[in-house]
């Protein structure tokens, strides 16, 4: 396998050509047993994980030859019926080289004519998604070398790790306070009186990475997230709330990122990922 992230392997044939330099986006989703995220009366939530799918999208260089378009049509299966699926070797920046069977429905493209006489095809755009859960544990990542470098009041740690060096504090991050009712809608009476019988309190926090997140960092935070395991999901957080520092129980099951080589290296950029509590503040 090439040592570039952009080496993508499909059913044996490098496909590192056709994915242009503004690197491809990555989506990691966790799939409950539950249809619905279970919450029972106390506010607890129950997340039994089954498995990770992810999500490619690429986006070909500007042009690439129509002959090369059809060699990626074919491995794609294009033109056959039946099952469709395609075995892909790459390097996942959550669960480090893996092999993983995937599957493409759509491959739009425009025909083009360059001089002198040549023909090619361009805005090339390219998804594969997981036919299967991946069942893969997470790469092995790398601790944040200064959390003490924050300041208090934007220190954020998930598990055992401090991840405010890679989240950006530009605009800090997006928390909001949810109180729930014992009504699933609030209940009006006659006189106009709502009647809103709270039972407790939850947060969601929305958190945007830095620019430039390096691979092995953000493989840290997949695993502190509970990303590579199966069974209950949850993780200990602690940060600043509006009374100040606390510790709560949240839960996480997605993630999404851009892969993008640098010029100083290899990272990940746009990445953002939402934590719900998974009970009420305690």
């Amino acid at each position: 396998m090439a040592n570039t992230p952009y080496s993508v392997i499909i059913q044996g044939q490098d496909f590192s050509d056709c994915i242009g330099m503004d690197g491809y986006v990555w989506t990691v989703q966790s799939y409950s047993a539950q249809t619905e995220t279970g919450q029972d009366t106390s506010g607890q939530f129950h997340l039994p994980i089954l498995g990770e799918r992810i999500q490619l999208a690429f986006q070909a260089p500007e042009v690439i030859p129509t002959t090369r378009l059809y060699e990626l049509a074919e491995a794609l299966s294009f033109g056959q019926l039946g099952e469709r699926e395609a075995i892909v070797t790459f390097d996942d920046p959550c669960f480090g080289e893996i092999t993983h069977s995937l599957y493409c429905t759509n491959l739009p493209w425009i025909k083009r004519k360059l001089p002198p006489n040549n023909h090619y095809a361009g805005e090339v755009t390219w998804q594969l998604t997981s036919k299967t859960f991946v069942n893969a544990p997470v790469a092995s990542g790398a601790p944040n070398t200064d959390p003490t470098a924050t300041d208090a009041e934007y220190q954020i740690y998930i598990g055992d790790d401090q991840f405010s060096d890679i989240i950006t504090m530009e605009s800090g991050f997006k928390l909001s306070r949810i109180s729930q009712s014992l009504q699933s809608q609030t209940g009006l009476t006659l006189d106009g009186n709502f009647s809103l019988p709270i039972i407790g309190e939850r947060s969601q926090i929305e958190i945007s990475l830095i620019p430039a997140v390096p691979i092995p960092r953000f493989r840290s935070l997949c695993k502190q997230l509970g990303f590579g395991m199966t069974g209950e999901r949850q993780h200990q957080v602690r940060f600043a709330d509006i009374e100040g520092q606390t510790e709560q129980t949240f839960y996480c099951t997605a993630i999404k990122a851009t892969r993008k080589a640098l010029p100083s290296g290899d990272y990940l950029q746009d990445a953002s990922f939402q934590m719900a509590m998974k009970n009420f503040y305690v």
